[in-house]
């Protein structure tokens, strides 16, 4: 099975590597260290690259973060990191108006549910970037925050929005609810191709 460990710092995942690892989940997409893209790189590893903005008063909505990847594969290349080797990840769950951590995109022209809902809602414009999508969204806090929900209860509604960023493009599903989810997306494949619109 493949492994991934999630850091921005490069010190971190030259470690990570050397014990192995196949991927390098990186939130802010190669932009808080500049040596992650020459770790990457110099290993031959693979990479996940997160959408993220530095500053304040940013959207986060569907082209904001296609601008913010874009930025992220820049740094891919100029690293020489092999392009068959990058996934982009929307970040949901990332662009915040608070918090005390440095890895969250602030924004202020939203909310930031509205924003994780909008970018569910057009994940086929990630297309764009032709790149492998990686969606990370089960039991996350927007599911909470928009059914009332606590973390033991999400587990529909993950798996409705997971099966909607499959039939939206969406190539790998990072879960917490791994069976569960296997099994949703093998019944969608089931009847996929009846399936014309959403």
């Amino acid at each position: 099975m493949p492994v991934s460990v999630d850091t921005p710092r490069a010190e971190v995942a030259k470690i990570a590597i050397d014990y192995g690892v196949d991927f390098i989940n990186d939130v802010t997409g190669l932009k808080y260290d500049d040596q992650m893209g020459p770790t990457i790189s110099k290993a031959d590893t693979s990479a996940i690259l997160g959408a993220y903005v530095y500053g304040l008063g940013h959207s986060g909505d569907i082209d904001e973060t296609i601008k913010a990847l874009e930025e992220s594969l820049t740094i891919a290349r100029n690293s020489s990191i092999d392009e068959d080797r990058i996934t982009i990840d929307p970040s949901i769950g990332f662009f915040r108006k608070d918090g005390k951590s440095p890895f969250y995109s602030r924004i202020t022209e939203c909310e930031w549910y509205e924003r994780d809902l909008q970018i569910i809602s057009n994940l086929e414009s990630l297309s764009k970037l032709s790149k492998p999508v990686c969606v990370s969204l089960s039991n996350k806090s927007f599911i909470g925050k928009l059914l009332n929900l606590q973390i033991e209860d999400r587990l529909i509604p993950s798996i409705v929005y997971e099966i909607i960023c499959v039939l939206k493009g969406a190539d790998i599903i990072r879960t917490h609810n791994v069976r569960e989810t296997n099994i949703a997306i093998k019944a969608f494949k089931s009847i996929k191709k009846n399936i014309s619109a959403i």
